[in-house]
């Protein structure tokens, strides 16, 4: 994402290397996976102007997106609202999900529980499943 420009409308018609590629990259995913933490109660610039570079694409269109946030409980709540009113312009099949972390599960900043890591490897998994159409896109709440 660093190397993406700002977003700028009239570049639409030919669109820098950077965001050519990204498009790609999201055209070619039969499915998407966004870990977006949460910034001063929304989704953090740099993101947001990544997503403001699909918009003229049809890149996310109609994809399978799993939204991950993996926090303390009660965070990610204001990244979820503001997901929501972008990801609609995209017409996603989006599943929500929340693994809730404390920082004692970290060590050097690595996830060191083995029920945190099962609950992504799940999270993973059911968007697999929805890829190859296994699954209606509804996901169990996951575990506190």
């Amino acid at each position: 994402m660093a190397s993406l420009p700002h977003f700028n409308p009239d570049l639409e018609a030919y669109p820098p290397e950077s965001v050519e590629r990204l498009r790609t990259s999201l055209t070619l995913a039969d499915a998407v996976l966004l870990a977006v933490p949460e910034y001063a109660f929304g989704i953090p610039g740099a993101f947001k102007n990544a997503l403001d570079w699909t918009v003229g694409s049809v890149a996310l269109n109609r994809k399978p997106v799993a939204v991950l946030s993996v926090a303390q409980t009660g965070r990610g709540s204001h990244t979820r609202r503001a997901l929501e009113l972008v990801l609609t312009a995209f017409d996603c099949q989006v599943s929500w999900h929340h693994v809730p972390i404390h920082a004692s599960l970290l060590a050097d900043g690595e996830i060191q529980d083995d029920r945190v890591i099962r609950e992504l490897a799940r999270v993973v998994d059911a968007l697999s499943a929805r890829r190859h159409g296994h699954s209606d896109g509804a996901e169990p709440a996951l575990s506190a």
